[in-house]
C-alpha cells in the first residue's frame, strides 16, 4: 500500500485522454454511461432554456445551496 493507504504502491495512473464532446455524442469516446447521456441531452436542454416557453428554473435543495454559495462568493470577491 502507498503511504496514503488508498492505492497500491504499484499503481500506475493511466494517461489522460483529451477529446471533444462531439466524440462522446458520436460514440467514439466515453465518460461512463451516465455522463455520456447527460452530454448527449445537453444541447436540447440548452435550446429549450432559450425558448419563449421557458420562464424560470426550479432548483432542488442541493442546487439552491450551491447557487447560494456562488452568489456569496461573487459578492465577497467584488
Amino acid at each position: 500500500m502507498s503511504s496514503t493507504g488508498f492505492v497500491p504502491e504499484s499503481y500506475v495512473r493511466p494517461e489522460r485522454d483529451v477529446f471533444q464532446h462531439e466524440d462522446i455524442v458520436a460514440g467514439r469516446k466515453t465518460m461512463t454511461d451516465t455522463i455520456d447521456q447527460d452530454i448527449e441531452l445537453l444541447g436540447n436542454v440548452q435550446a429549450g432554456m432559450n425558448s419563449a416557453g421557458f420562464s424560470r428554473t426550479f432548483l432542488n435543495d442541493d442546487e439552491m445551496r450551491i447557487q447560494h454559495f456562488h452568489n456569496e462568493l461573487e459578492h465577497k470577491l467584488r
